[in-house]
């Protein structure tokens, strides 16, 4: 099993995700092969949906952009980065993405982690 990336980042705040889309042969994932991407965001305690991401459609849509490149950038706004437990000073959040690509004949999953601190 794979460790995840741990992404720290501070509460209700602005960021930048970036990633590169690749095949199963590294190559880029260029935008014009891509049927969808989606992304899901959850606390990872409660499983609660953060600001509506569940499945949402992000193909260049909802902060998400991907070039010809296979370049992926996710601005996310402070209402993707909420506090659920006011108690604690760090929480994670899960962010799960779901690539559909040639023909919707490939599939890739990704999943990483925000740590969200408390100011």
């Amino acid at each position: 099993m794979s460790e995840h990336k741990i992404f720290p980042v501070y509460e209700y705040t602005t960021g930048r995700y970036t990633a590169k889309l690749v095949d199963e042969g590294n190559e880029p994932i260029p935008v014009g092969s891509i049927n969808s991407i989606s992304l899901s965001l959850r606390d990872a305690e409660s499983e609660d949906v953060i600001n509506g991401r569940d499945l949402q459609d992000v193909l260049n849509n909802n902060g998400v952009s991907i070039d010809s490149e296979g370049n992926l950038i996710w601005t996310f706004s402070p209402s993707d980065q909420p506090r659920f437990h006011t108690e604690r000073h760090t929480e994670i959040h899960i962010a799960d993405w779901v690539v559909i690509w040639s023909a919707a004949t490939k599939q890739i999953k990704h999943r990483f982690f925000f740590r969200v601190t408390k100011v």
